[in-house]
């Protein structure tokens, strides 16, 4: 996953992206049974944390070893597991999802307003190789969760200097020009897609490499189990 500022119609190659993250935490003794809000940046202790920014606000609990990998904002809040940032979760609310095109030869992506199923969308998606969508609960909202693989149209080469680390594609537009963008084939990933969350659509993400997802997963699991939706 990366996260970039670009217009409203990309070309296929001219992508601006950073990448993204994942948290976590546990209960334990006195200090872990106050909610928290999250700090901009650096490790998170045990314990429980609440949104500031985001909306739908909700509320999760972690155990040692996760850590902020992006301040949080209304339309996103970015955790990460582990040393390094490869091993991310997501919460997202999604404005726009990017439409692939061609022209003359060239993919473009264009932002258009997010459909009322996006699950359908992904499947759909001409780039995106989605696996069986399996009914999920998170903090009482029903969703569906899956896994997915990206492609890239042959031929691809990042030319933007600075932007992806592999080819990639724009996925979904957030708040302002922030897009978030799927690397080819350079993780494993798993959506859910949860049904309005408030009246708002909301899509968690979680990523990381193929020989250490099966073990990341858990860990995500058991933050997930915690998630409690403010309004719901």
């Amino acid at each position: 996953m990366h996260r970039g500022a670009v217009a409203h119609t990309l070309r296929l190659g001219l992508l601006v992206a950073c990448v993204l993250a994942v948290c976590t935490c546990g209960g334990g003794g006195p200090e872990e049974t106050k909610t928290r809000t999250i700090p901009e940046k650096g490790p998170l202790s045990a314990g429980r944390y609440s949104t500031q920014e985001f909306e739908p606000s909700f509320s999760f609990q972690l155990r040692e070893g996760w850590h902020v990998w992006y301040p949080e904002e209304p339309y996103s809040m970015e955790l990460a597991e582990g040393e390094g940032n490869d091993k991310q979760l997501a919460f997202y609310k999604v404005q726009e999802v990017f439409e692939p095109r061609e022209d003359d030869g060239e993919v473009y992506f264009e932002a258009r307003p997010a459909p009322n199923d996006l699950i359908a969308w992904f499947d759909r998606h001409p780039y995106v190789d989605t696996g069986e969508a399996k009914p999920v609960h998170i903090g009482g909202v029903g969703g569906k969760r899956f896994s997915a693989d990206f492609d890239v149209p042959k031929g691809y080469v990042d030319v933007s200097g600075g932007g992806c680390s592999a080819p990639c594609i724009p996925i979904l537009q957030l708040g302002g020009d922030l897009v978030i963008h799927a690397l080819e084939r350079g993780s494993a990933d798993e959506f859910i897609v949860l049904d309005e969350v408030e009246g708002k659509a909301v899509i968690l993400w979680l990523a990381a490499p193929p020989d250490e997802f099966d073990l990341f997963q858990p860990k995500v699991n058991k933050v997930l189990d915690t998630v409690e939706w403010k309004g719901a």
